[in-house]
């Protein structure tokens, strides 16, 4: 938190508001000691009464770097305090993907490129910048449909400007290895309790390779595959189904890419560790509510 944010929390202590840092996405890699969140910033307003439903006011995001100290555990700095603001996309909040060279990832290197992911009403767009120049706004260009520009296109962006032609709630892209292609991992807005994904396949046909470049020494921008004429996404398809939580629905669904290591579906394997957060049973009313953390391993064959 801010010195501000922080001061106005402790102030207004217990009168059902505040301000709040959020992450909803998995960590974006850097290197291989630095990782890389875009944490909405959001507003609070709970009804103490318990008589409504809380209200969220979306301030934007807040850019935050991630140390991953081998004795310490990790910590994070906020890089900027504010990064994108309310009235445009939150660039990153749904998450992206890092682009490595052919030399792959370092303990300090931040060569490649840097891709994220904007959430809209009708589907999800696409930023791009250098690895090295994350933190400097005026570095990232935007997708347009047909090529990378540095005008921010706005929230209400036609689909022709979408990576993903339909609205998600969170989303991780893997490439696979041993699918030799990219995976889209996500939940949606329906509240229905699924985790689903599409894999990328040619125009053509259903057969896609596309080879991980600092593994086979391909090309460098292969994460530009995605936004490729000749490649699109296959139909939606249910990875799996979760049982109907107490209260609510599940949300803050997430792919922990590297869990399983050289078995996990990023190196090579085809087994993938899958979160999500969902209320308990307890009474909404009562301090001892809470919420559960779950997950599901999931193994996709070849």
């Amino acid at each position: 938190m801010t010195t501000g944010e922080e001061a106005f929390n402790i102030a207004i202590s217990g009168q059902g508001y505040r301000y709040a840092v959020w992450p909803n996405s998995s960590p974006i890699p850097l290197n291989t000691s630095h990782a890389l969140i875009y944490a909405p910033l959001v507003y609070l307003q709970v009804d103490m009464q318990g008589q409504s439903s809380p209200r969220y006011t979306s301030l934007g995001n807040t850019l935050l770097l991630i140390s991953i100290d081998p004795v310490f555990g990790p910590h994070a700095d906020r890089v900027h305090n504010q990064f994108f603001d309310a009235y445009e996309v939150s660039w990153g909040s749904l998450g992206g993907i890092r682009a490595w060279t052919s030399s792959g990832p370092s303990a300090q290197g931040v060569n490649g490129d840097l891709y994220l992911f904007g959430a809209t009403d009708t589907g999800v767009l696409m930023a791009r910048t250098e690895a090295s120049s994350f933190a400097d706004r005026s570095s990232y260009n935007y997708w347009t449909g047909t090529s990378w520009s540095t005008d921010m296109p706005p929230n209400d962006a036609t689909s022709n400007t979408h990576i993903v032609d339909r609205p998600v709630m969170n989303m991780d892209l893997v490439y696979s290895p041993l699918h030799r292609t990219f995976l889209l991992i996500y939940l949606t807005p329906n509240a229905d309790n699924t985790f689903y994904y599409r894999y990328l396949v040619s125009s053509s046909n259903t057969t896609l390779n596309i080879l991980l470049p600092y593994v086979e020494g391909g090309d460098p921008d292969y994460v530009e595959q995605i936004i490729s004429p000749n490649n699109k996404w296959s139909e939606e398809k249910v990875l799996f189904s979760v049982p109907a939580p107490a209260r609510g629905y599940i949300y803050a669904g997430g792919l922990h890419a590297g869990y399983f290591g050289e078995n996990d579906i990023n190196m090579g394997g085809g087994k993938m560790l899958c979160t999500w957060t969902e209320h308990t049973p307890v009474d909404p009313n009562v301090p001892e509510s809470g919420y559960a953390h779950k997950s599901m391993v999931v193994a996709l064959g070849s």
